[in-house]
């Protein structure tokens, strides 16, 4: 900076930091919190439209991630992707059948801060006859990524219609399983026929069986 003192004479001042030398930069630091969060949301297909599920119907899975942080976040992919269905009743007990899922999609390659993606990540699970003996499926999905100054960063996935808001990751975001629940129609049918077991002659007597 340059001005002029009482007698006209120009003087000259150079900026400095606080606690430093004149012509030293100043800095500004701010604080990097890299995070991410995933949404992940299973819907059944009813392909037959029979109003219940039915094998190999498919559950299609959505994933979404959110960048909540202030640092853009980079290769991001889905790490792990697991079903289950729930309360299998077997002859030892209770029995939860866990499946790991491929997801398509690959890795996204950027995400900004404030920035969501919907599009890249999908998966889609067959449903089994023990899946339907359950009633529904609990999905939890893992996406990872690394910020650009290099910080791992992790999220456990969360379904956006539940809140019960548990915290499994102690980040303050929730991480509640998605839950698919799967309509049961539990029915018999019964069939009778009957032959009658005459003596051969043309008119029923008492005392003719029919056989069922």
């Amino acid at each position: 900076a340059t001005g002029k003192d009482p007698h006209g004479e120009t003087v000259t001042a150079q900026s400095r930091p606080e606690d430093g030398n004149p012509g030293e930069a100043t800095v500004i630091r701010f604080k990097l919190t890299p995070l991410i969060e995933l949404d992940l949301v299973g819907v059944w297909i009813d392909t037959d439209k029979s109003g219940f599920p039915d094998p190999t119907e498919p559950v299609k899975y959505t994933f979404t991630v959110r960048n909540t942080g202030n640092e853009t976040v980079e290769n991001i992919t889905i790490n792990t992707f697991d079903v289950a269905a729930v309360s299998v009743r077997k002859s030892s007990g209770l029995l939860r059948l866990r499946a790991l899922v491929p997801v398509s999609g690959g890795t996204l390659p950027s995400l900004a801060p404030g920035d969501k993606d919907s599009s890249t990540f999908s998966a889609s699970y067959l449903l089994t006859q023990s899946d339907i003996d359950a009633g529904k499926l609990i999905a939890t999905a893992q996406t990872v990524g690394v910020a650009v100054n290099g910080t791992p960063v992790s999220d456990i996935s969360d379904d956006p219609h539940d809140f019960t808001d548990v915290d499994t990751e102690g980040d303050e975001e929730p991480d509640d399983p998605t839950v698919t629940v799967l309509p049961q129609k539990a029915a018999l049918a019964l069939m009778k026929t009957g032959e009658f077991q005459g003596s051969g002659e043309a008119i029923a007597q008492p005392g003719d069986t029919i056989l069922y």
